[in-house]
């Protein structure tokens, strides 16, 4: 059995979020920061939701990670 993604919680919150939402991305803008902190934290070497993404481009990236996405 492999290493649990870190990253993963923020990925499964997000997918959440969007279908609660109607898939409007402005709704669930804290839990998109959310993924884009962890994963510019450990990157797609340790978490293998964040392949393809580039937290490095994304703009005002939060500096605390809750780490309950509920509570987002």
């Amino acid at each position: 059995m492999g290493k649990k993604d870190p990253c993963k919680k923020w990925a499964c919150a997000l997918q959440d979020c969007l279908q609660l939402n109607n898939f409007e991305e402005s709704k669930c803008q804290a839990v998109i920061d959310a993924l884009y902190e962890c994963c510019a934290k450990l990157g797609s070497a340790e978490s293998i939701v964040c392949s393809g993404i580039h937290p490095k481009s994304k703009p005002g990236v939060p500096t605390v990670l809750d780490e309950n996405p509920k509570k987002l």
